[in-house]
């Protein structure tokens, strides 16, 4: 047998492009049916700001201030039709100037100043000209659990692999 295949899901290629990978570096809630998930950590949503924008100075910050904001849509966002419907709750409307399909790319245009986001903690923390507000208190409680999901037992390297990996769980840390 070859080399490990490893496919991080929904970042640029479906799950259902190409040959079966062993193991997917995914979100919980994409996890292929018949797969097992082993969960490696969690991470909560933030809002994403470009450092010029008046939100990254701002003292408090609700989802409320982005009624009429230049928005990044996240088309592949599993958080999407949460926030969408408790925009649309709360009468808030933003400015969409782009949708992208991953978190890259709205990080990027975030950074090129073309709007602000929503997205998961990881995305924004190392993110050359972006600002990072952790502090929307709509978002305080907003996580999704990132880990491997693989089809069948884990066996071979993929067992080894998740042997390794275990400690990481959010379960084993008390989280």
């Amino acid at each position: 047998r070859g080399p490990l295949e490893l496919r991080v899901l929904g970042q640029h290629a479906p799950a259902d492009d190409g040959p079966p990978a062993d193991v997917e570096l995914t979100v919980e809630s994409c996890v292929p049916s018949g797969h097992t998930f082993v969960a490696l950590w969690d991470e909560r949503y933030v809002l994403a700001v470009p450092p010029d924008h008046p939100l990254a100075v701002q003292e408090q910050v609700s989802l409320r201030d982005l009624h009429g904001t230049a928005f990044v849509d996240r088309l592949h966002c599993e958080l999407a039709p949460h926030w969408h419907a408790g925009l649309a709750q709360h009468h808030v409307v933003p400015d969409v100037r782009a949708r992208v399909r991953s978190e890259e790319w709205a990080l990027g245009l975030v950074a090129a100043g073309v709007g602000v986001t929503i997205a998961p903690l990881h995305g924004g923390r190392a993110r050359p000209g972006v600002v990072v507000r952790g502090d929307v208190p709509e978002l305080q409680s907003v996580t999704r659990r990132v880990g491997l999901a693989y089809p069948g037992m884990a066996q071979g390297t993929v067992g080894e692999v998740v042997r390794v990996c275990s400690p990481w769980s959010p379960a084993d840390r008390g989280a």
